[in-house]
């Protein structure tokens, strides 16, 4: 038998061919994890990124909080600029706003 390392001369009559998948060498490529993450609900795990807590309260992103109020983002930034809307923190370079606080300003907004 002819191992992968070796060449076949024309005078060598085998019927068996090396199999390529027979060599164990290790590749030189690191070993990654080529299993996906399982994902039991894609909508959970998107307001996961859409929402943090800190200090035990809860904060919605700008895009979350436009979609829950049937708005653009551009209109939260323009209320934002003329201070009419909810009020907004900022953490790091995104916008977020405190769920109990949105909630009390749509209170408002319905009481008029």
């Amino acid at each position: 038998m002819i191992s992968t390392n070796q060449v076949r001369t024309n005078d060598e009559s085998s019927d068996h061919l090396p199999v390529l998948s027979e060599d164990k060498r290790l590749s030189d490529k690191p070993v990654t994890n080529t299993t996906s993450p399982t994902i039991a609900n894609a909508e959970a795990t998107a307001s996961v990124e859409d929402e943090i807590v800190v200090g035990g309260r809860r904060f919605a992103s700008e895009r979350r909080v436009a979609e829950m109020l049937g708005l653009s983002q551009r209109q939260l930034q323009r209320w934002r600029k003329e201070q009419k809307g909810p009020s907004s923190t900022k953490i790091g370079r995104r916008v977020f706003y405190e769920l109990d606080e949105l909630q009390k300003w749509i209170d408002r907004k319905k009481d008029r």
